[in-house]
């Protein structure tokens, strides 16, 4: 939570919040674009959390996450905190944040050069 809630990625949302002002209509490029760029800035914030609880800070580690937290979301605490995340997040309560999905081997333009190489 504290991650999604400080400052500087709050500023970076915001940042992205501008530039994609059409993000929220389906079928418009601003949707595709918005999330490729907000996907890689929460990312930001699960390499950082993740490694300490034992996952990996990737996607996969986001996917363990959600597993192990699926009995954990169950209860009203945990469930509003992940919904305290949602709204810091710009995001619809109860949903659950996943990495696009992509044909193994698709190629993504990253115009900032941040993708990793997988090998």
């Amino acid at each position: 939570l504290e991650g999604f809630k400080s400052p500087a990625f709050q500023d970076r949302l915001r940042e992205l919040q501008r530039k994609f002002p059409k993000r929220k209509q389906r079928g418009h490029s601003d949707f595709a674009l918005y999330f490729e760029a907000f996907s890689t800035l929460a990312l930001t914030v699960f390499r950082a959390v993740l490694p300490r609880h034992g996952l990996a800070g990737d996607w996969g580690g986001v996917s363990d996450m959600h597993a192990r937290m699926a009995k954990a979301m169950q209860t009203t605490k945990v469930k509003r905190i992940q919904d305290d995340i949602n709204v810091l997040l710009d995001l619809p309560r109860g949903s659950l944040l996943r990495p696009a999905q992509q044909a193994d081997g698709a190629l993504v333009y990253r115009p900032a050069r941040d993708g990793g190489i997988q090998g």
